[in-house]
């Protein structure tokens, strides 16, 4: 079979496809949040940004995994497994440095809930990705 130009331009768009997700997902997740705290039967003020702070991580990695493995042509559990480990090296990296940096002087911010929810994002992109391409087979 043949592939056109637009199928190899979507490979190559994957990595920067699946960063810039990460990244506009999060604008998703405060208007959310903002629309959901600040309308008239809540209205907490002023806005809090403890549930945004904690949940970005989260949403940046499900959407690196989960909506760069929909930029693929095809292979899209390949994709979304390549992904998934393209994170968990970053993750590991980051985390790596840190403890290796500050030692005993380390401090998650948050009690490290968003560098949790950040593999958890990951590993979920990860199962919607497979559980689609299981539904589509």
């Amino acid at each position: 079979m043949k592939k056109d130009f637009k199928y190899w331009l979507r490979w190559i768009a994957v990595l920067p496809g699946a960063i810039l997700a990460g990244l506009l997902a999060t604008f998703v997740l405060h208007w959310v949040l903002y629309s959901t705290l600040r309308n008239e039967a809540i209205f907490i003020d002023p806005y809090p940004e403890l549930p945004e702070r904690i949940l970005s991580a989260f949403t940046i990695a499900l959407g690196f995994v989960w909506l760069g493995a929909r930029i693929a042509p095809d292979n899209k559990g390949k994709a979304a497994t390549s992904l998934l480990v393209i994170y968990i090296i970053f993750w590991a990296a980051s985390n790596l440095t840190t403890l290796v940096n500050y030692g005993a002087t380390v401090t998650f911010q948050y009690g490290g809930v968003p560098t949790i929810l950040a593999l958890a994002g990951a590993i979920l992109g990860f199962y919607l990705t497979k559980r689609e391409a299981k539904r589509k087979a």
